[in-house]
């Protein structure tokens, strides 16, 4: 995989009680803070962007629960998710940070296991079934895919972050965890003193 030092993911730990972050250089993954509730089932995203290029990290801990502010991230290039829609939890289009002037790919995640996540070329026209896991005694849903500068993405499969690479039909399993987001940075995170609970 070629190695994207800029790009960092941020992901709740399989039992819901932190909020880890990893570069795609190679480098193990980090405590970025304690969630205070365990979300076991909680999505990131960013909310708003802020002054001088902070972003405002938040959760929704579980299926049409309220969001919870996590942090202040940045300063980095990332994507909103609207603070109006009641779930962040359905599949579909990929949250996208393609600089490209006209960008490459669209990533998809399907509602259910057996659909996976599929790419499409916009200037080929080329469909491409990514990956998709789904046996009588399991089911893992693909959910929260970032596509990246250059050909790559991440998504969540099941309990497990993916790195894809499409130009060279790689993939890698960076962690164990779920409701990831991606940034472009090269700044740093401050985290707030409480777990405030947006009503």
């Amino acid at each position: 995989m070629r190695a994207k030092p800029n790009v960092r993911v941020l992901y709740i730990s399989p039992q819901g009680t932190e909020v880890r972050q990893l570069r795609l250089d190679g480098s193990a993954p980090s405590k970025l803070l304690t969630l205070g509730p365990p979300s076991p089932r909680g999505v990131l995203g960013f909310v708003s962007q802020e002054a001088n290029g902070q972003w405002r990290l938040e959760i929704q801990p579980d299926y049409d629960q309220p969001l919870q502010f996590v942090a202040d991230v940045g300063p980095c290039q990332a994507t909103t998710r609207s603070s109006t829609d009641p779930d962040w939890f359905f599949p579909g289009p990929a949250d996208d940070l393609q600089n490209e002037k006209s960008p490459e790919w669209t990533v998809r995640t399907g509602f259910w296991a057996t659909e996976g996540v599929s790419a499409i070329n916009s200037r080929t026209g080329e469909w491409r079934p990514i990956m998709s896991v789904e046996m009588p005694w399991m089911a893992w849903f693909p959910r929260n895919a970032t596509v990246l500068p250059n050909d790559q993405f991440i998504f969540q499969l099941g309990e497990q972050i993916i790195w894809v690479d499409l130009s060279r039909n790689l993939a890698a399993g960076l962690a164990a965890g779920h409701g990831p987001v991606a940034v472009l940075d090269n700044g740093s995170t401050t985290q707030s003193s409480t777990l405030t609970i947006q009503n």
